[in-house]
């Protein structure tokens, strides 16, 4: 590490004091059906994705 950034970085004292830390702000806290909900469609789009790519190829191998 460069000794510029050494004494730049942060101590653990001040990131304890750090506002992300001190305020627990539940505003932004995700709930639990949101964030399940979130991953279930990236599941979802993750399988479509993957379905498409699979069609394509097959259209491609059958042109071949």
């Amino acid at each position: 590490m460069d000794s510029n950034q050494e004494k730049e970085r942060m101590t653990p004292e001040k990131a304890m004091e750090h506002h992300w830390i001190v305020n627990n702000n539940t505003e932004f806290a995700l709930s639990k059906a949101k964030l399940k909900r979130y991953v279930i469609k990236k599941r979802w789009i993750k399988a479509a994705n993957t379905i498409i790519a699979l069609h394509r190829m097959g259209a491609k191998l059958e042109r071949d």
